[in-house]
C-alpha cells in the first residue's frame, strides 16, 4: 500500500513539474531597430532623453549619458503594426557626435 501511494505521489509531482514545459506554446516575436540621439540629460534624475528617426521621444534611465550620444534601440513590436504598443528590449550605445546643436 505504501509503495503505491509513494509511486502515485512521484507520478503526480513529475506530471506537475513537466506539464508547464509542454503546455507553453511557442510565440514568435518581431523586433525592429531604430537609432536614437540623446538630446537632453537630467543628471539629478539619471534620465536621458532620446529622439528616434521617426520623431518619437523616449526617456531612459542612464547615469552616464551625454548630449550627442547615439544609441541603437531594439523594440519588441508585439506583432502589431502600431508603434504605440512597442516595448524596448535592448539599448546599445553606438558612438557620439560632436555638433548635436546643428542636427536637432
Amino acid at each position: 500500500m505504501f509503495k503505491k501511494a509513494l509511486l502515485a505521489t512521484i507520478l503526480t509531482v513529475t506530471t506537475v513539474i513537466t506539464t508547464p514545459h509542454v503546455a507553453i506554446a511557442k510565440t514568435t516575436h518581431t523586433y525592429r531597430r531604430e537609432f536614437a540621439i540623446c538630446y537632453d540629460v537630467s543628471i539629478k534624475d539619471n534620465i536621458a532623453y532620446l529622439a528616434t528617426g521617426d520623431g518619437n521621444m523616449w526617456m531612459i534611465e542612464c547615469d552616464d549619458a551625454d548630449i550627442g550620444d547615439i544609441y541603437r534601440i531594439t523594440f519588441d513590436t508585439h506583432n502589431t503594426k502600431s508603434v504605440k504598443d512597442d516595448s524596448i528590449v535592448c539599448i546599445k550605445y553606438i558612438n557620439t557626435i560632436d555638433n548635436v546643436g546643428g542636427v536637432l
